[in-house]
């Protein structure tokens, strides 16, 4: 490995500690957006200060080996390199927004890991037909107070299952509740 392959940014370390991909795609968007705001937008300028951004970065890897950016670290040179090259009105929104941001996380939280998998799990019944996702949600999802959220398809399945079971009881196996369960989550029959 060169000693310049082992300095590129491959990682970048989120607010809840994941490590995802590196994307200057990303860093480009948001200042677009910002400069967009700010009435300071024009062609080009975005992907250039961007590039700006990886290469301070770029930077501070070629003399410390195990760094890897963090999302507040990149925002952070973002900001630095606008105010730099003399975008002030981009510069103040974009710390407001990231303000705003920060704000709006610490009051709502963050959500649980347990609840990221669900959801996960649940949408991919879902994965063809958006539009039945949305009507699933906003009619049949019921809201769980404690937690804060909607349930998931899979738990609405499970409580209908439940349900099923408590009032059909030994009238059906535990292999046929299995089975109408795996066909209503996957939508093949509907309760």
């Amino acid at each position: 490995m060169s000693s310049q392959q082992s300095t590129l940014l491959t990682h970048i370390i989120k607010r809840n500690g994941t490590r995802v991909p590196f994307s200057i795609k990303k860093i480009t968007v948001a200042i677009e957006r910002a400069m967009r705001a700010a009435g300071e937008f024009t062609d080009g300028i975005c992907a250039n200060i961007a590039e700006e951004v990886e290469r301070s970065l770029y930077a501070k890897k070629s003399s410390d080996t195990k760094f890897v950016p963090t999302v507040e670290g990149v925002q952070d040179e973002v900001e630095k390199i606008l105010m730099v090259q003399n975008f002030p009105a981009t510069a103040k929104a974009y710390i407001l927004y990231r303000a705003e941001r920060t704000r709006l996380r610490d009051t709502q939280g963050e959500v649980p890991e347990h609840v990221r998998k669900l959801a996960e799990e649940s949408k991919k019944y879902f994965k063809n037909n958006p539009l039945g996702e949305f009507v699933y949600l906003r009619t049949y999802a019921r809201w769980i107070e404690s937690e804060n959220r909607r349930e998931t398809w899979i738990e609405t399945v499970d409580r209908y299952v439940a349900f099923m079971k408590e009032n059909l009881g030994a009238k059906l196996g535990n292999e046929e509740y299995a089975e109408v369960r795996e066909a209503i989550l996957r939508q093949e029959v509907m309760p």
